[in-house]
């Protein structure tokens, strides 16, 4: 089985080899192929390429008898395509280095994170990257711990990965933030139709003042204006109410400032008669029903 210096020129921890000789290994890459300055990024690295060579090297690994791409997936796609469609020369050598032997497979994904040294991952390529490591078996406590995140964020991440193109495609974009689409879902109970209905019309809501990117201000004035546009209150349901209720409910508890708990626990809240009337047309029954627990 061949080694790296039997296919490399020159002899050091840094090795010259062809681009045509490298591999990367299946649904390995986090990089998001639907993202627009993704291909910028790379044409532009192309033309450069092109012009000077690569001049960061790469971190490769070998297996099987193949050499795989751990940190440089960029480059070497770069790196064809200034071969391909930017005049390099044919049998143009790239700079790469050896990973680490005694890595696991879960180390060499979590390199993308932590040893980025091109383009900084968006957050769905994040996403992807927790999510590869979830699946070789890594909790979401220790893929927060070595990546230096919080484990809720890990969580919303790979949340983020899994919803839909009408969601996502926002995001790639930067029309909105990766945090307002995930708490945008997570008022809406999941409901990730709902949620991309109001979040298109924040977009627009932003636009419309304009604004490039939306806010979660821009999102109540577009819950604000989905609802004026539909039947009047009482002739919805509760559950066709539920996330703007929930958004609502939350404002007012928040803001509460007469509780008291007495020795037993019980707490006392006092409301105003309109903040009370306001609660029960939001809940939409009367409290004492069995249904009552819809909050």
């Amino acid at each position: 089985m061949a080694g790296i210096k039997d296919i490399a020129k020159g002899r050091s921890d840094i090795y010259r080899v062809s681009p045509y000789d490298l591999s990367i290994k299946p649904g390995w890459n986090s990089r998001d192929p639907n993202d627009p300055s993704n291909a910028e990024h790379i044409d532009n690295l192309a033309r450069s390429i092109a012009e000077h060579g690569v001049k960061q090297p790469l971190t490769i690994y070998q297996e099987d008898g193949k050499f795989f791409v751990e940190d440089g997936h960029c480059r070497l796609e770069a790196a064809l395509r200034a071969i391909e469609r930017y005049g390099a020369q044919k049998d143009m050598l790239i700079p790469v280095r050896m990973g680490d032997k005694e890595a696991t497979e879960q180390d060499r994904v979590l390199s993308q994170i932590i040893r980025n040294s091109g383009k900084p991952l968006s957050p769905i390529e994040m996403g992807t990257v927790f999510k590869t490591l979830r699946n070789l078996g890594m909790s979401d406590s220790e893929i927060a711990r070595r990546s230096a995140v919080s484990r809720p964020w890990v969580s919303m991440l790979v949340d983020l990965v899994d919803m839909p193109p009408a969601i996502t495609d926002l995001v790639r974009s930067g029309a909105i933030s990766a945090t307002l689409a995930i708490e945008t879902v997570k008022d809406f109970g999941g409901d990730v139709q709902a949620a991309a209905e109001v979040l298109r019309g924040a977009v627009d809501a932003a636009k419309a003042s304009g604004k490039d990117r939306a806010t979660a201000k821009h999102v109540k004035l577009a819950m604000e204006s989905e609802e004026g546009s539909q039947e009047p209150k009482e002739s919805k349901t509760a559950d066709e109410r539920k996330p703007s209720m929930r958004v609502r409910l939350r404002e007012i508890f928040r803001d509460l400032k007469d509780i008291h708990i007495d020795g037993s626990g019980s707490v006392t809240v006092t409301f105003t008669p309109d903040t009370w009337a306001e609660i029960v047309d939001l809940i939409g029954v009367e409290i004492g029903k069995e249904d009552s627990d819809i909050i």
